[in-house]
């Protein structure tokens, strides 16, 4: 992580750097605890002055009196819509349970994984029979040509 130096955060400060460099600085001062204390530390008691000025008195009773007003309309409106939800989702997978059921979905489910078992079996099944003729075939092949190659060595002798 690079950090920005006192010249930089007081070039900061002045609004002296270009936009680009200056949404740099304030993305790192939100990450950089080093880098907010620098910058924190530029700032002088004529600017909280200052500050104290432009903020009206009611500043902080008006600013807890709408957190709680946004509180109490957020629960408020967390708890009603709820039931309703659970009513409408239970309706909907009670219909979508009658829709499978009517069309017969749930008693061909049944009737065919059994089915669909069988048949995996009775394919390994068959997987193990290849394996065993496969070898049978390959001795008799063997067999075979060890045989041709006597009739051949008699003939040649012959």
């Amino acid at each position: 992580m690079n950090h920005y130096d006192q010249i930089q955060w007081i070039l900061y400060k002045k609004g002296v750097l270009s936009i680009e460099a200056s949404e740099k600085m304030e993305d790192h001062l939100s990450m950089c605890d080093q880098c907010l204390e620098i910058f924190l530390s530029l700032i002088d008691e004529e600017e909280i002055k200052s500050a104290h000025q432009m903020i009206s008195p009611d500043f902080t009773a008006s600013i807890i009196h709408e957190a709680n007003t946004i509180k109490n309309d957020f629960m408020k409106r967390k708890y009603k819509p709820e039931h309703k939800n659970l009513f409408i989702y239970y309706t909907a997978a009670a219909m979508v349970t009658l829709v499978l059921m009517g069309s017969g979905f749930f008693y061909t489910l049944v009737n065919t994984v059994p089915s669909i078992t069988q048949s995996a079996v009775s394919q390994e099944h068959f997987m193990q029979t290849n394996r065993i003729t496969n070898f049978s075939e390959k001795v008799v092949n063997k067999t075979s040509d060890f045989i041709n190659h006597f009739e051949v060595c008699d003939q040649r002798r012959n």
